[in-house]
């Protein structure tokens, strides 16, 4: 029990009856007003007063404050069950989304799975392919080097005609040109005496010289 304070006045009066409490007076503390009763006022027997008196842990209030104190923890109460259930609710709506999480999660870690065998799978065909492709170019240019060494004797043999074609026709060529050269001199020669004739003066009857 609250040992009570004689220097405050105005609560040394008995907050039921309003007379002065004094020290020989069974007298009680409210916790919550923090005001002295007479415990008769009080209806608190003298059983109850010994209690209380001997046990800390007891807690007393007035009247007017247990009234208070019900509503309270009558408010309290309701407010305690209304915010355990929403954390009720939201524990529950906590599991259902982690529900949900873990479905999404094992989902997408099965459509990986399937990506990534897919992917190993088209990886694998394109290395068969190359693999072909590179056995068939191959192939191909071996061919393409039999061929060629093949045909390498018969091309020398086709040039080598043609050159000897070619220079056969070589003579009859060059004979050509000196036919047509010979041709060409001739009016040629014929037009140069023709022309050194023009300067010449004839005289009648008198003989012509011999040309030197």
């Amino acid at each position: 029990m609250v040992a009570r304070n004689s220097s405050l006045k105005d609560q040394d009066r008995c907050r039921q009856c309003t007379k002065h409490v004094g020290e020989k007076d069974n007298e009680i503390h409210c916790e919550l007003c923090e005001c002295w009763f007479h415990t008769a006022c009080e209806g608190v027997s003298d059983e109850m007063y010994k209690v209380v008196g001997k046990n800390e842990a007891l807690h007393w209030f007035c009247k007017k404050c247990n009234s208070n104190a019900m509503k309270m923890l009558k408010d309290i109460g309701e407010r305690a069950t209304e915010v355990d259930s929403r954390i009720a609710k939201l524990e529950n709506d906590m599991k259902v989304m982690n529900g949900h999480i873990t479905k999404v999660k094992d989902e997408m870690m099965k459509d990986m799975q399937k990506l990534s065998t897919e992917v190993n799978e088209a990886k694998s065909e394109v290395d068969k392919q190359l693999v072909r492709n590179s056995k068939e170019m191959t192939e191909l240019s071996n061919k393409f080097k039999e061929v060629c060494e093949g045909q390498e004797s018969t091309w020398n043999e086709v040039v080598k005609k043609e050159v000897k074609l070619s220079l056969n026709t070589v003579p009859d060529d060059i004979q050509a040109v000196q036919n047509t050269l010979i041709e060409s001199k001739i009016p040629a020669n014929e037009q140069r005496d023709k022309e050194s004739r023009r300067k010449n003066i004839i005289i009648y009857k008198i003989p012509e010289t011999a040309r030197e």
